[in-house]
């Protein structure tokens, strides 16, 4: 994993926190974690870690290894790092999921938890499958990592409801709504199982009156999920795209009212200085003229699009014209930020 090309790709998207299920990365070997994580203090001057890994990450042969199947983190950039307030992750040795807790005026508290659950017939893919790791860390011969992950996080949310947090669970469950049900009702431990016991808000049907169809790359496997409790969301959608890191799985874009849930414009969160890259910056924009201008001459990007509505055009919108687009806007997005880091490298203390 290219982590500078990753603290890029998130600072294109604009966004302040971001959850990852599955990132495979062994947050127990130190090193790696702090390689990982220095791009993006370089990139957005604060960056803060929540993170889980199974216990298995720490034997004999993984202790030195970067990846490791499955696994969660929560990035927290910019100002939003500098009110964090705890960091939490499930207890036993199983990295089936993390938190963060922000906390705002009026000692007001948001927490925001980011979970994987293990694939059940992960039973018959290896020793390092997820589903494997959190067998083996067991000690009960009947063990089903899939349901002890979920009613141990609703176990969790059910305590932060009494100390009254606002939550976010962004959740991979490997499962769809369909499957949590059979022709007798409800799977006991099932994600919707944890949906209707914990009683929180699923933002998709509140917004839209249905789950999504799907939020991966194929068709009709709505796999992943956004629970609430005590916040009302601004804004939800599945992006269609699985940037920053290429994946089976679509990006889910959230926006939340920070007036509203911390009772102040900014959350009383302190603003990290701006680039100092405006129209009356002449030289800064200059440079930064002329190097997007080079970016769009190098890249062919003018004469790429030019063919790309040509062929559409004639032969119809299809799946590979639609990555070509993908590449291309990527391509163009990256190259913003990039110049701006590259052009203007003086700080403000304030945003004019």
């Amino acid at each position: 994993m290219n982590f500078v090309i990753q603290s890029e790709n998130c600072k294109s998207l604009a966004a302040s926190v971001f959850a990852i299920s599955s990132p495979n990365v062994n947050w127990h070997n130190s090193s790696y974690t702090a390689k990982f994580k220095h791009p993006f203090l370089h990139a957005f001057q604060y960056a803060h870690l929540s993170t889980t890994c199974s216990d298995i990450g720490k034997q004999g042969t993984y202790r030195n290894n970067s990846t490791l199947q499955g696994r969660n983190a929560i990035i927290t950039l910019s100002h939003w790092a500098s009110r964090v307030s705890a960091s939490y992750q499930e207890p036993h040795g199983h990295g089936s999921f993390t938190s963060t807790t922000f906390q705002g005026r009026n000692n007001r508290k948001l927490t925001v938890i980011c979970a994987y659950i293990a694939v059940l017939n992960g039973r018959d893919m290896g020793e390092t499958s997820v589903y494997h790791q959190q067998y083996t860390n067991s000690i009960k011969s009947n063990y089903c990592p899939c349901k002890a992950a979920v009613k141990e996080i609703t176990e969790y949310i059910k305590d932060l409801q009494r100390h009254n947090h606002a939550i976010i669970l962004l959740l991979d469950a490997n499962q769809t709504y369909a499957s949590c049900y059979t022709q007798t009702g409800l799977k006991p431990f099932s994600i919707e199982w944890l949906h209707i016991n914990t009683g929180m808000d699923d933002p998709f049907i509140n917004l839209f009156g249905s789950r999504p169809s799907t939020t991966t790359i194929i068709p009709n496997r709505d796999l992943d999920w956004v629970l609430s409790w005590g916040i009302q969301l601004s804004s939800l959608s599945v992006l269609p795209i699985n940037n920053p890191a290429t994946s089976d799985h679509l990006g889910i874009s959230i926006d939340i009212d920070i007036k509203k849930l911390f009772g102040s414009s900014n959350g009383c969160f302190s603003q990290p200085t701006q680039q100092k890259l405006t129209s009356k910056n002449i030289q800064a924009r200059t440079k930064y003229i002329a190097y997007i201008n080079d970016q769009w001459k190098n890249g062919k990007f003018l004469d790429r699009a030019r063919n790309l509505l040509d062929k559409v055009i004639q032969d119809g919108h299809d799946t590979s014209s639609g990555k070509e687009l993908q590449k291309l806007d990527h391509e163009i997005t990256e190259a913003m930020p990039k110049g701006e880091l590259q052009c203007s490298k003086t700080k403000r203390s304030r945003d004019p």
